[in-house]
């Protein structure tokens, strides 16, 4: 009889816990399309430097180093808001390339393909299968570097498409 008490206790008491969001980013499959799809969608692109993140991760500031498109200025230094539940996040100093829309404080797009210029983690593709373990490092060091170049690619494509 307890055991049915303490399930219906726990019943009521579910909905009042805290809200808990979970957000599953689909897997970018062709970062080209999804570039010039994501450029059309979002208000601004950019390229800034990431100087500041507060301590618990939610906002950053970065200075503004080149538009693709919008309105933000050059040199101008802006606040951003990481998303709460969503990548990708703002976690780290340096360059990034930025995908979203800018108000009083910058959001970046959830899911979008907003990253970390020298790691661009972001578009890797999948591990690999299980039989293909003992070559893993090998090929995320080869991954690694085509991804770099893949940025290198991203950022002269927006270069084109927002001339």
């Amino acid at each position: 009889m307890t055991y049915i008490y303490s399930i219906i206790i726990l019943i009521f008491l579910l909905p009042v816990t805290n809200e808990v969001e979970v957000c599953d980013c689909a897997r970018i499959e062709n970062w080209r399309t999804a570039t010039v799809g994501e450029y059309e969608y979002v208000k601004d692109v950019f390229i800034g430097e990431v100087k500041k993140i507060s301590e618990d991760k939610t906002e950053y500031e970065f200075v503004v180093l080149e538009v693709f498109k919008g309105n933000l200025k050059v040199g101008r230094t802006v606040k951003g808001i990481n998303p709460k539940y969503c990548e990708p996040d703002v976690n780290k100093k340096g360059h990034w390339l930025f995908f979203g829309a800018f108000s009083d404080n910058f959001n970046l797009n959830e899911c979008g393909l907003t990253s970390n210029i020298e790691e661009p983690w972001r578009i890797l593709p999948p591990p690999p299968p299980p039989e293909l373990k003992a070559d893993e490092k090998k090929m995320i060091k080869k991954w690694k570097k085509e991804v770099r170049e893949n940025m290198q690619e991203q950022i002269s494509i927006l270069r084109e498409i927002s001339d």
